[in-house]
């Protein structure tokens, strides 16, 4: 099946996606799912992969049963078992995210190259995937390399929010800057560096609940900065 034509204004955000994130390369066999709502991405996606002369399976989930579907559809699954690449680009619903963890457990197993562009628009597509992801990948070593040897995370925010978040370093800091390796699928658009801290605690007498949690993910937007004890420059 196909997607339509593309877009002009969705093709450099989608070669991007194509030829720069997930380095598509001629003769590799990509799973494209998609639904309606992302029709015209899709519609983008594949015309890149065209350009690069990939092989594309486009599978549109209404085509396998009624939203929201509750369990990811065979085909969905066997096209993943055979592909090198795989792209979800789709409107997520209530009640749908078993389907998801399943389609991302096939990629975890196999260890292919996956970009998860779950909720990724029109709008997405002419921004965010239009970034300069091998700045952001430098961008992100740059502040991994300084994370991987801070102990403390400070975080202030102008709505009054202070929290500082404790590492240990024998927990590693996993980069996800958009360039998607076997190693780790990504979402798109993408650009972060992230661990789990063993604590968190407030620096303020009143804090709201979520953020006392000791269970939590730190994540650092790469052009951002913060505060931290025992980092050096």
């Amino acid at each position: 099946m196909t997607f339509g034509p593309a877009s002009p204004d969705l093709l450099p955000g989608a070669r991007n996606a194509v030829e720069t994130c997930l380095a598509i390369k001629p003769g590799e066999h990509v799973a494209l799912i998609a639904d309606e709502p992302s029709r015209a991405v899709a519609a983008s996606l594949s015309a890149a992969m065209d350009n690069v002369h990939a092989a594309c399976t486009n599978l549109l989930l209404e085509d396998f049963g009624p939203r929201p579907i509750k369990s990811a559809p065979a085909p969905v699954l066997e096209a993943l078992e055979t592909a090198d690449v795989g792209i979800l680009c789709m409107n997520p619903q209530p009640g749908e995210l078993a389907a998801r963890m399943t389609i991302v457990k096939v990629v975890e197993r196999r260890q292919i190259r996956y970009a998860h562009m779950v909720g990724v628009t029109p709008e997405i597509m002419q921004q965010g995937m239009r970034a300069d992801y091998r700045m952001v990948d430098r961008l992100s070593d740059k502040l991994r390399e300084r994370m991987l040897r801070a102990e403390t995370l400070t975080v202030k925010t102008e709505a009054g929010t202070q929290f500082a978040a404790h590492f240990d370093r024998g927990l590693d800091w996993i980069k996800t800057s958009g360039l998607i390796s076997p190693r780790y699928w990504s979402n798109l658009p993408a650009g972060e560096v992230f661990t789990t801290p063993p604590s968190t605690a407030p620096l303020s007498a009143t804090p709201p609940p979520a953020i006392t949690s000791t269970e939590s993910t730190a994540t650092c937007s790469a052009p951002r900065w913060f505060s931290k004890s025992k980092a050096p420059a």
